[in-house]
Parts: structure tokens; C-alpha cells; sequence
């Protein structure tokens, strides 16, 4: 992670841990005055608490414009959760709790 500036952010193939909380829409964030640059694939590591997520959207970055050719991806598949990174934020997104259930079968 390399800072061009005190109103800029700018990512290099970097990875970033975030913390989750079981409270809807609680989470880590960073807030940049400036633009966010992407530059290659970065990656957000997701720190989850042990009781279920609820669904719903947490925010994980604002900033006021987005440069770059870059993108977010999560640091391993989870089969309810979506990262999107807006114009001016970058959001992930609980579809269901974060328990997987097996129910057994072939």
C-alpha cells in the first residue's frame, strides 16, 4: 500500500484485512478526502466474527473519485458474500449468514 498524497490512496496488488462485525453494517473503513487508485488485483481478507453475519452491506472504503484500472476481489470464495467497488466506495454485501450447512447426500 503506497499513500501518493494526503488526500490519495493508492493500492499496488495489495491485500487489506478487514474486520466484520455480527451488527449489520458495522465494519473496518477507511475514508480517503481524495481518490482511490487501483492498480492490479487487490485483495480484501475478511476477518469474521464467530457468530452469523447478517445479510446486508458493509462499507470497507469511501473516497471521492476512483482512478486506476485496478479491482477488488475476496481473498477466498464465500458463497454469500459480494464485493463491489463503486464510484465513490467499496461495499461487501451478505446475501445470508455466514454458516454453512451441510446437508449431507452426494
Amino acid at each position: 500500500m503506497a499513500n501518493s498524497g494526503a488526500t490519495a490512496l493508492t493500492l499496488n496488488g495489495s491485500t487489506l484485512t478487514c474486520d466484520i462485525s455480527e451488527i449489520i453494517g458495522t465494519s473496518d473503513r477507511i475514508s480517503i478526502a481524495g481518490t482511490l487508485v487501483l492498480n492490479g488485483v487487490n485483495t480484501l481478507a475478511l476477518a469474521l466474527p464467530a457468530a452469523d453475519i447478517p445479510p446486508g452491506s458493509y462499507t470497507l472504503m469511501t473516497y471521492a473519485a476512483l482512478g486506476g484500472g485496478g479491482t477488488f476481489i475476496l481473498d477466498k470464495a464465500y458463497s454469500n458474500a459480494v464485493v463491489s467497488v463503486g464510484a465513490t466506495s467499496v461495499t461487501v454485501s451478505f446475501t445470508d449468514s455466514n454458516t454453512v450447512y451441510w446437508k449431507g447426500g452426494a
